[in-house]
């Protein structure tokens, strides 16, 4: 499953004609669940007069882009006739329509800050014709690797040659250290600075002006191409142009330019620390970066921890703000036991009872608020002291479950209704008609889509009441996730398809036989039949392993990028590399 056929299978949405008398899939792409800062930082001096539609500047700009992925080789000049195709493969890789004409998209991206670092020409990786299998991972290894080699050592070493002038030195150091511990966590390295003794560290770091016209915030250069990582060879270049003051900045470059220092190449995935361009916000590390890093240098052992072991562990959820939000008070790890206890995970290691009522039957939680329900159909909400909880759902033989989601809890009923707390009393408000549904997501946009038993998609848009809107009719659909804004369907044959809002289709992304999704934020998880567990990087076909243990039951993660999983004796796992 690591490596699977790369075409890209296209499937149309099912009856998509439905769509016009309603409303058309949005053209827009996903939405960054990032808080937008006050201002991204900018270099000094920056430019000042406008280029847009300047010929010369624009084919600068492609070509530039291009040996940020290393699809051009030194040297090399598009000419005129390939420049269109150019811009579909940059459009391609921004998720915009592929229309072979520069525009605001391609302008906007390459005015952000961004990183100076090109790799060598990677044939492979600009030919997108290649086609890959599960069997050669040596193309694997190509895609993630800037240089080819890794380091020839386990331990190494990293110096500051000099200071940026306006951020304290001493926060300088604290942010490299824990940039290098982030990546360290993952695989069997460590990464700790030199001694005065040692002649030549492994890493050098320094500041220095790049010139007027460089926006680039930092590069990473190795010194001869070819040669294993060695000591010395590697320097991390910071911009002394830019103003460091605002450490958001620093924050991210440091976690990306160190990606680059143990080997790993840019990611075409927007949602990676190893994406070129700067945003203004820092990222959690994603799926392909800790799929590009494991490659390299495999995994830090152990995998897993076991955190619980209880034959009555009948469920476990995770509580769970939306990505790039503040961590509220609930947010956490909880279980639900046979006898309708509801344990918290601590911050200690240890589990605390949070309630014990031998009629709870299911839990949920989402955006900082944990929930119960009863057999009676009665719903309860933590109020967060002690073992308080208060009563928002009547006793209800028609309610199914409960579905959280951001700040809202819904309910999904027998008599096909959909229902959502009005956040007082005990007040629940129907959403639409009914139907007959099977399973229901919302995401964090409060879009909620509802899968019906006859396999019938669809969906309705915050604040609701404007009808259902089909977005597939295809009785192959077993199941439906959303995580963020992205929604994914699972169809009985383990074939995973993602919505594409960009170009209104759904885009197969797997099909080695997943029998549950799971997805929370930015993550997407499968589990197969055979207990294995995997990782979307975000790459349609690239998937990592997580585990391959014959008796898991099920997968869950966060919106950081938390995972855990539940085995079917009872315990509780937490991955930790």
């Amino acid at each position: 499953m690591f490596l699977l056929n790369p075409l890209l299978l296209l499937s149309l949405l099912g009856h998509f004609s439905l769509l016009a008398s309603s409303e058309a899939i949005s053209t827009t792409t996903t939405a960054t669940t990032h808080p937008a800062p006050a201002s991204i930082p900018t270099s000094n001096p920056s430019h000042t007069s406008p280029w847009r539609h300047n010929r010369t500047r624009e084919s600068s700009e492609i070509h530039y882009f291009l040996k940020l992925f290393g699809w051009l080789p030194s040297n090399t000049t598009l000419p005129d006739t390939d420049i269109p195709s150019a811009i579909r493969k940059i459009q391609k890789v921004l998720r915009k329509p592929q229309t072979g004409v520069y525009d605001d998209t391609i302008e906007n991206a390459m005015a952000k800050p961004h990183c100076g670092t090109e790799p060598p020409y990677n044939e492979t990786d600009a030919d997108e014709a290649t086609v890959v299998d599960a069997s050669n991972r040596t193309l694997l290894a190509k895609r993630y690797t800037i240089w080819g080699p890794k380091w020839d050592h386990t331990s190494l070493t990293y110096r500051f040659i000099n200071y940026a002038s306006d951020l304290p030195p001493e926060r300088q150091r604290a942010i490299l250290a824990t940039a290098f511990s982030t990546w360290t966590s993952l695989v069997p390295l460590t990464i700790t600075p030199a001694p005065p003794s040692l002649a030549i560290p492994d890493i050098h770091i320094q500041f220095t002006s790049l010139g007027p016209s460089e926006t680039a915030y930092a590069a990473t250069s190795m010194l001869a191409y070819g040669l294993s990582l060695a000591a010395g060879l590697i320097n991390i270049t910071f911009n002394s142009d830019y103003n460091w003051s605002d450490d958001r900045l620093f924050n991210y470059t440091a976690l990306h330019e160190i990606g680059h220092a143990l080997g790993l190449s840019h990611s075409k995935v927007q949602n990676a620390v190893m994406w070129p361009f700067y945003d203004g916000t820092i990222r959690p590390m994603y799926s392909d970066d800790m799929g590009a890093v494991h490659q390299l240098y495999g995994w830090r052992t152990p995998r897993w921890s076991r955190i619980g072991a209880d034959s009555g562990t009948r469920g476990v959820v995770e509580v769970s703000s939306p990505s790039g939000s503040r961590v509220e008070l609930l947010d956490g790890l909880y279980q639900l036991r046979s006898n309708g206890q509801v344990l918290w995970y601590s911050a200690q290691g240890s589990w605390v009872s949070v309630d014990n009522n031998p009629v709870t039957v299911q839990i949920a939680g989402a955006g900082g608020n944990l929930y119960q329900r009863h057999a009676d159909g009665s719903i309860y909400k933590y109020s967060g002291a002690s073992t308080s909880w208060l009563w928002i759902g009547n006793s209800d033989s028609n309610i199914v479950d409960i579905i959280a989601a951001g700040d809202q809890i819904y309910q999904r009923r027998r008599d096909g209704w959909v229902a959502r707390w009005s956040g007082s009393g005990r007040t629940w408000h129907t959403i639409e008609q009914p139907l007959s549904s099977r399973q229901i997501v919302v995401s964090e946009k409060k879009v909620l889509y509802n899968l019906q038993t006859n396999g019938d998609l669809v969906r309705s848009e915050w604040p609701y009441g404007n009808g259902w809107t089909i977005i597939d009719q295809n009785p192959a659909i077993d199941s439906i996730a959303v995580g963020g804004d992205d929604f994914y369907k699972l169809h009985m044959n383990g074939q995973i398809f993602w919505l594409d809002t960009a170009y209104s289709l759904w885009r197969l992304i797997d099909d080695a036989g997943a029998k549950v999704i799971f997805a929370e934020g930015e993550f997407l998880y499968c589990w197969h039949r055979d207990g294995g567990i995997w990782r979307y990087t975000g790459t349609p076909f690239v998937w990592e392993q997580l585990d391959g243990t014959s008796n898991s039951q099920y997968v869950i993660g966060d919106s950081k990028g938390a995972v855990w999983e539940m085995l079917q004796n009872g315990e509780i796992l937490r991955l930790v590399s």
